[in-house]
């Protein structure tokens, strides 16, 4: 029987390598002869790079699906997060504008209160006036009342508010008008 293999460029007989011929080749040229490459071989090596190649363009293809989402999500994140950070900056903003509004408001409420406190010691200043004049009214009608025509009785308690009042002026009651009576 013939067993001829085929192995790399060379064809061996029965374990021996052989030339285009037939001829047994010997030393460094018996595994290097070149020749054409069979009909089965052929089919196997064409059949066998379809295989690589549908296999490899479907890998290509999940990881070109995979990469799109991929991208679809990058972008859907960063789309997000811009109008997060939009968000983010609105609402900064809207905080110090109310913080600029309440430190508005209470400048102002500051103002009043020192218009209020103004007024106040206004009024205070105007109700110690407004007494000073009383008091005066008061002195002026205890102090220009003619003793003579009181009663006794009304005269002594005149007398005494009359001291009171000058002493209050600082000044010093006079003696004669004292002893009479």
């Amino acid at each position: 029987m013939l067993e001829i293999n085929s192995v790399g460029m060379g064809t061996r007989v029965n374990g021996v390598a052989v030339d285009d011929v037939g001829e047994p080749v010997s030393g460094a040229n018996a595994d290097t002869t070149a020749r054409p490459e069979g009909r089965d071989t052929a089919k196997k090596r064409r059949a066998r790079p379809c295989e690589e190649d549908s296999v490899s363009s479907a890998a290509i293809e999940v990881l070109s699906a995979m990469n799109a989402r991929g991208q679809v999500k990058d972008d859907k994140e960063d789309t997000q997060m811009a109008q997060i950070l939009q968000r983010k900056d609105a609402k900064i903003e809207l905080q110090q504008t109310m913080i600029a509004m309440q430190r508005e408001e209470m400048e102002k409420r500051w103002e009043i209160e020192k218009e209020k406190l103004l007024l106040n010691k206004e009024e205070v200043e105007l109700r110690k006036e407004q007494t000073k004049v009383e008091m005066l009214k008061a002195e002026a009608h205890f102090m220009g009342q003619d003793l003579d025509k009181l009663a006794p009785h009304l005269r002594e308690y005149y007398m005494s508010i009359q001291r009171e009042i000058m002493e209050r002026r600082g000044i010093r009651p006079s003696s004669n008008g004292s002893s009479s009576g």
